[in-house]
């Protein structure tokens, strides 16, 4: 079965970056189809990953959320994720040229 993108109730946002994932877990906009940024994420994790090791295996880092003990790690990811994505349909992310939502394309920021 399939659930129709209006009936969804929340949407993760995942930013990566050399050290650190952290998915954020937003409300749903049914009408609109985006996130939630003006809201408090329903749930967030911040996995730690070991500096250098792009192609690491995630399964064996990805086991403990440690965003209660990087409070600061959060907000600046999840300022990231919001800059990229908290943008209304068609807007584009400053300073890069306007594109699709779905198509993403930020250097170190995956959907």
């Amino acid at each position: 079965t399939r659930t129709r993108k209006e009936n969804f109730r929340a949407m993760g946002y995942s930013v990566r970056t050399d050290g650190w994932r952290l998915t954020a877990w937003l409300r749903w906009d049914g009408a609109r189809l985006v996130g939630d940024f003006s809201q408090p994420p329903v749930g967030v994790e911040l996995y730690a990953h070991p500096a250098g090791e792009a192609d690491s295996d995630f399964d064996a880092t990805e086991n403990v959320n440690v965003a209660d003990l990087h409070p600061a790690v959060v907000r600046r990811l999840m300022g990231l994720a919001e800059a990229h994505w908290g943008k209304g349909p068609g807007e584009p992310v400053e300073g890069q040229e306007p594109r699709g939502r779905e198509q993403g394309g930020v250097a170190g920021v995956e959907q």
